[in-house]
């Protein structure tokens, strides 16, 4: 079984690394490893059971959809729904662990601390990323698959091209994942309504009233419901709606649960009402879309 190219400490070992297995793609090899390491693999992200981050890291889901379960840095257990596209972020000596039972295909990517520190030094900030969580972020992703390409080709831009990419993403990542991001970059509402995305994802066969969303967020349900449509663009129910039908096409793909059951369970009243709703989402109804797929 290979050595992991991730840099964590696991608990109960004298180990830097961790095990990887079904690793499809690593920076082993390459020019610019010191500054940026990039591992792409099957499973969990930092591997399962406890670790220790040693260098800052973001993880890109590649492929899959789930529940994942996290707790880091001794905070209360964090459950969300993950799927293609979604990013997390660890800063550098956090600690914690992840688990899931679907397989998620994943890039992780890590930047070297002295990097980060340097380019903080030159935006005027300290060095330090928050942990988060986001459904996508299309730079990250771009990034990662720039140097998964680049990787592929046998690293044919040599360290330059992968120091232009390092910096890229040490600079964005200041800039976006930021502990100490001004107020005016990072208002207080966001970490309000990021709670009740996260207890959506994780709630989504749930009824989720407005009254309940605005307690988790621990504001009036106007409030709630107006800085809701700030940060995302829909109301909070029509948020849930989307994330329900996604959730129903993963039912559809990987189960083999009747259109009666996953209506149940994703709280349509049942399955004319879930069937009407998906096809006005999708344009088909939940069969022919399943057959589809």
């Amino acid at each position: 079984m290979p050595t992991s190219e991730i840099l964590v400490r696991a608990a109960r070992t004298s180990g830097g690394r961790l095990a990887a297995a079904e690793v499809e793609c690593s920076s082993r090899v390459a020019p610019w490893r010191d500054l940026v390491r990039l591992e792409r693999s099957r499973g969990l992200p930092l591997g399962e059971g406890k670790v220790t981050i040693l260098w800052p890291t973001v993880a890109v889901i590649r492929r899959g959809s789930g529940i994942l379960e996290q707790q880091v840095n001794g905070q209360p257990l964090q459950a969300f729904s993950v799927s293609a596209g979604s990013v997390l972020v660890y800063p550098e000596g956090a600690s914690g662990s992840l688990r899931t039972a679907e397989l998620l295909d994943s890039t992780c990517l890590q930047v070297a601390p002295t990097l980060l520190a340097a380019v903080a030094r030159d935006l005027g900030q300290a060095a330090t990323l928050a942990t988060a969580w986001r459904p996508g972020d299309e730079p990250i992703e771009r990034v990662a698959t720039l140097l998964e390409t680049e990787l592929c080709s046998g690293c044919a831009g040599g360290r330059p091209y992968g120091e232009y990419l390092a910096h890229s993403l040490a600079t964005y990542l200041l800039r976006r994942y930021s502990e100490n991001r001004d107020s005016a970059a990072r208002p207080a509402r966001h970490d309000k309504i990021a709670g009740a995305l996260q207890y959506i994802d994780a709630q989504i066969m749930d009824d989720l009233s407005l009254s309940k969303l605005s307690k988790v967020a621990h504001l009036s349900p106007y409030h709630f419901a107006r800085r809701f449509k700030q940060s995302t663009g829909l109301t909070p129910h029509q948020y849930i709606l989307q994330r329900r039908i996604d959730e129903a096409k993963r039912l559809l793909r990987d189960t083999t649960l009747d259109l009666a059951e996953i209506a149940q369970r994703l709280g349509f009243r049942d399955q004319s009402h879930f069937t009407a709703r998906f096809r006005k989402a999708t344009g088909m109804t939940p069969k022919r879309w399943r057959d589809q797929s």
